[in-house]
């Protein structure tokens, strides 16, 4: 597993915490990006719907896997479209050692 997931799962102390907290961090970061309240964005809702086009989804990724501290591929967002679905497979993915 990569140090950094690892790192982040030891904190969170379990797979639904730590998506819990993924999920409060891009809520954050559309929220800000699109400068509107935390409460509008909808975790269930496709990327593409808040309007983020590919140079502002890389742009998340990089910030996430900063974040995070692992590399992610800069696909993920459109591997994993909505911010529940992204959260849960990098929670997963440090519930599982890194093969999610």
């Amino acid at each position: 597993m990569n140090d950094g997931l690892a790192a982040a799962a030891a904190i969170a102390g379990d797979a639904a915490q730590l998506q819990r907290a993924i999920e409060s961090w891009l809520v954050a970061y559309i929220a800000d990006l699109l400068d509107i309240p935390h409460a509008r964005v909808d975790p269930t809702k496709e990327f593409s719907k808040f309007g983020l086009d590919s140079s502002a989804a890389i742009g998340m990724t990089g910030d996430l896997a900063a974040w995070l501290g692992i590399e992610l591929s800069p696909t993920v967002a459109y591997d994993w479209p909505t911010i529940r679905e992204l959260a849960g497979h990098l929670s997963a993915m440090a519930s599982t050692g890194g093969r999610a």
